[in-house]
């Protein structure tokens, strides 16, 4: 006899089924989310970047970058920058500041950045939490189409009272293959989680130094703005 997956699909019950067609797309879904946010982490790393040196080599003309802001679409490192310039226009300007005010500003630079923080990163989390359901559930659901397809080989059997290995072989191998198609799609799904999660936090950490060192450099600007 030989072994086919078609064959197996054809001959299977409507549960079973319904279980192979559900892991196959739950398959091939978890696979896209893994590439798409792959690819995602590594675009917005490589722009943040290009910014952050760029950020390094223009501190002392913000004004300039901050009008550049165009050329980094959808860069989290751009979107802090942006959104904290806008906490301080007078300093851009070169007017001095109070104790009061400059306190107040760190205060709305602290929170505009952590803002954006969060907000990016749960824009690149999106979609993830998919992977870790497929991880933890694609094997009960495997399972359940394991556990439905040996009962109905044993109430077949029960009916036909006939228990010859080769007529209740068939309608094993389809329900003992359900559990190894959701192990199929478990086992990449938690590997891509875990991958994929690993890249967020360390992004995460990128993007927490980055608006740290930032705020420390627009807050020097503002002190000797108010020495001057």
């Amino acid at each position: 006899m030989t072994f086919s997956i078609g064959a197996l699909f054809a001959n299977a019950d409507i549960v079973i089924k319904a279980v192979m067609t559900f892991l196959f797309f739950a398959s091939v879904w978890s696979w896209y989310i893994f590439f798409k946010k792959f690819f995602q982490i590594q675009r917005v790393r490589r722009l943040s970047k290009t910014f952050a040196q760029r950020f390094a080599q223009e501190q002392n003309s913000f004004e300039q970058l901050y009008n550049k802001f165009a050329q980094y679409p959808r860069d989290p490192f751009a979107l802090a920058f942006r959104a904290a310039v806008k906490e301080m226009p007078a300093t851009l300007s070169g007017s001095g500041w109070s104790e009061s005010m400059i306190n107040s500003v760190k205060s709305h630079l602290e929170e505009a950045t952590a803002s954006i923080e969060v907000k990016e990163i749960a824009s690149l989390e999106q979609g993830v939490g998919f992977l870790a359901s497929m991880a933890s559930t694609a094997p009960f659901v495997g399972l359940f189409g394991t556990v439905w397809g040996i009962m109905m080989s044993f109430s077949a059997i029960a009916e036909s009272g006939d228990t010859n290995l080769t007529v209740v072989a068939p309608a094993i191998s389809e329900a003992l293959f359900a559990t190894a198609l959701g192990l199929f799609v478990a086992i990449p799904a938690t590997l891509a989680y875990n991958k994929i999660t690993n890249l967020l936090r360390a992004y995460e950490t990128e993007l927490a130094l980055f608006t740290k060192d930032m705020r420390l450099v627009l807050m020097k600007r503002i002190t000797r703005g108010r020495r001057q």
